[in-house]
This record gives structure tokens, sequence and C-alpha cells, in this order.
């Protein structure tokens, strides 16, 4: 579910491309998109709707033929986000082209070329051409760095380009001071403005909705005090800001596991210890931890056969082998238990290991 949630979080950005009026008003669901007539002037919706979402659902696309009917949802959150930015985009060109016909070919295309700038520059790519080198390195350190920064380094080159546009429209301001420079300088002024806010509005959108979906969950420890049970205190907010600008910098690289490390620095002064989880090399970690649960089980196994443990304490070790095995041969078990557990609580049980 968060996943699926945060497939929204890239549609502030398109703010850098045509601004917040056009962006706003694409929310109206009563201009409604056609995938069809879509499809007719540029392949990039068409292409989303297919499942090539994320890499890993395009992998399965390419595997299956289609997606499993389970991880539809996902990629409908992606779809339904970026059907709303072609709509934005019909706003915009009605906006500054309004002697365009509306609905005529010359109109489409309009819509056509902005809508395509903006999935390419804005949202999150999987095509050769729109990742950026660190993200097609075979290096392992590299990929690690890396590891779900697609979107996180889409949103730093936007800032990277809106300040190389400014610095370059503002030297040949200065070089040359006519009216037309001038123009040019003002509306690359305004583009930086607008890329700026899109990356603080997008950064606290994520962080709102892991704040929501800890609350789904019941895992809001992270945002107290030790002795209050209130999320709206001084450490709350605190804890707020600080995933506000972990959002911020998470396309730098390294940058996360740095504020990580901070972050942990400023627990030995509030809570009396220093937790740092650091960067692991996933699938090492994977086949340490499916040999380690699996041993766990068998350990626990061969006690309650020798009468030496209760049967019971098989559960939680059956628990955890299973998951760390399906985790391997990639079944989401622990996912599925994990909500299970959360619903369960909503009911106040609690879930007994």
């Amino acid at each position: 579910p968060a996943v699926a949630m945060k497939q929204t979080a890239s549609y502030p950005t398109a703010a850098a491309v045509i601004g917040w009026k056009a962006l706003l008003k694409g929310l109206n669901a009563k201009r409604h998109v056609n995938l069809d007539v879509v499809s007719k002037y540029t392949p990039l919706l068409a292409y989303r709707s297919l499942g090539y979402t994320d890499a890993d659902l395009g992998a399965i696309v390419n595997r299956r033929g289609k997606l499993p009917k389970g991880l539809n949802w996902i990629q409908f959150m992606d779809v339904l986000t970026t059907k709303r930015l072609w709509a934005a985009c019909e706003y915009y060109i009605e906006e500054h082209k309004p002697g365009l016909e509306r609905r005529s070919d010359e109109y489409y295309k309009a819509v056509a070329e902005v809508y395509n700038r903006v999935i390419e520059e804005t949202q999150p790519n999987y095509t050769a051409m729109q990742r950026p080198q660190l993200l097609r390195s075979n290096d392992t350190l590299l990929k690690n760095l890396a590891m779900f920064k697609t979107q996180p380094m889409q949103n730093l080159n936007l800032i990277f380009d809106a300040i190389g546009n400014y610095r370059a429209k503002n030297a040949m301001y200065t070089q040359n001071p006519t009216a037309e420079n001038s123009a040019a300088l003002a509306e690359a002024k305004t583009r930086l403005g607008r890329t700026v806010a899109s990356q603080i509005v997008q950064a606290v959108m994520m962080a709102a909705i892991t704040l929501g979906w800890n609350a789904v969950r019941g895992k809001l420890g992270r945002y107290k005090d030790e002795d209050d049970e209130t999320i709206f205190n001084g450490w709350g907010f605190a804890r707020f800001m600080i995933d506000v600008v972990e959002n911020l910098g998470s396309g730098i690289p390294g940058a996360s596991e740095l504020t990580s490390w901070m972050e942990s620095i400023a627990n030995i002064f509030r809570e009396g210890k220093f937790t740092y989880y650091g960067i692991e090399a996933a699938t090492p970690a994977m086949i340490t931890d499916m040999l380690e649960t699996t041993g766990n089980f068998i350990n626990k196994l061969h006690k309650v056969i020798e009468g030496n443990a209760k049967p019971e304490k098989l559960i939680s070790a059956t628990e955890d082998a299973a998951s760390e095995i399906a985790k391997v041969f990639g079944i989401p078990f622990g996912n599925v238990m994990n909500m299970i557990k959360i619903i369960f609580g909503w009911f106040g049980i609690e879930w007994d290991k």
C-alpha cells in the first residue's frame, strides 16, 4: 500500500515544467482522458499502461505477457497519476495556446509535446535514455547506493537543469541586456522557483504518506518521545522534518546513509544508544537470513521432539523461516503476514508469535 500511495508523490514534480495552475486543474476528475486518443499522439501513457511502471513490473510483463492481477493496483496508481498529468497538459496548452481548437489534431499534438517533456523529465522512467549513468552502472557498491533512487535522481536532475538554465540565461543577459534576454532570464527564474517549490511539496507529500502508513500500521513510536503518547510534540515534528530533509537529499548518492548516521548520533543524546544499520548488500544478506532462520527452525523443532520445548515455540521460528525462504524466491509472504497483523491490531488483537 505504501508503494502504491507513493506513486502519486511524483505528480507535484511536474510543476517544474507546466506550473501549479495547470497541475491543480489536472486533478479535475471531470476532464476525461481517453487512452486510445492519447496513444495516437504519444506512446508514453500506453507504455506505462502495459505494466512498465517500473523495472520489476516491466520484467514481469516481458516474462509473462501481462501483469498478475494482484499487482495491477500498484500500476493503477501510476497510470492514474500520469493520466491526470495528460489532463494538466491540456489545461496548460489551453492557457498558453488559446487559438488551438480543443480536440483538434494540432491541439493534441501540442499537448503530447508538453506531456512527453513532463513524463521524461519529471516522472520515474526505466528506459535507458531517461536513466542517469549511475543507475546503469554494474558496480556493486554503486548499485547499492543507487537502489530505489530512480525518482530521487530524477528530482536532483530537475534542480540541476533549472540552476544551469538560470545561470546560462543570466550570463546571456549580463553580456547583452536586451528585452528578449531579460524575458528569458525572468522565465528561467520562474522555472527555477517552480522546480524548487515542486521538490519541497513532493518531499513533504512523501513524508506525510510515510506518517500516514505508519499510523495505519500502529507504528508511530518513531514520532514520539519516550514518555509521550502523542506525535504532536517537539520530537514528532522534528522526526517529520527529518523525513522531509531525507526525501529532499535522497537523490544525492550517499546522502540518505549520511543523514541516517547523523540521526543515529543524535539518538545518543536523546535515547542514550547508537543504532545504525548502514548499507546492506541485499542478496548475500537475504541468503544469510534464510539459512539462519531455517537453522533456528530446525533447532526449535529438535527441542520440541526431544521434549525440551513446547510446540508453541515453533510458531515464531516457522513464520521467520517461511518469510526468509519466500523472500529468496520472490514471494511476498512477509508482507502478507505483516498486513494480517496490522488488521488484527485494528481490532485490538495482538498477534501471538
